[in-house]
């Protein structure tokens, strides 16, 4: 079964989208002190995503920019999620005790 272009396309662009609006809200909110991973991540996944659009008829450049990006991308998603974990424990002082002991590292 094919999929018509226009949903294809509809697809590819519904997350760049939404993912730019969250973009403006934190700059609009002044998130970008508090979650700068996640800003980074933001900006970075539908910057990527708009010039895989474009490149997406030559393959070679297309998989290049892919897997290098990737590999960037994968980095900043497990730094959104050490990001989002620590502002949801910060105020436990339990918490960041429990976490720190079991992970090894040192307190901050």
């Amino acid at each position: 079964m094919q999929v018509p272009h226009a949903i294809t396309v509809a697809l590819w662009i519904a997350p760049i989208i939404i993912q730019s609006i969250i973009v403006i809200v934190m700059l609009h909110r002044k998130l970008v002190e508090i979650f700068p991973v996640f800003f980074t991540y933001s900006v970075l996944v539908p910057a990527r995503e708009i010039l895989l659009f474009f490149v997406r008829n030559h393959l070679n450049l297309y998989s290049r920019i892919y897997f290098f990006s990737e590999a960037i991308v994968v980095a900043l998603s497990l730094g959104v999620i050490y990001e989002v974990i620590w502002h949801l424990i910060r105020p436990y002082s339990f918490l960041r005790r429990f976490a720190f002991i079991f992970s090894g590292l040192s307190r901050p």
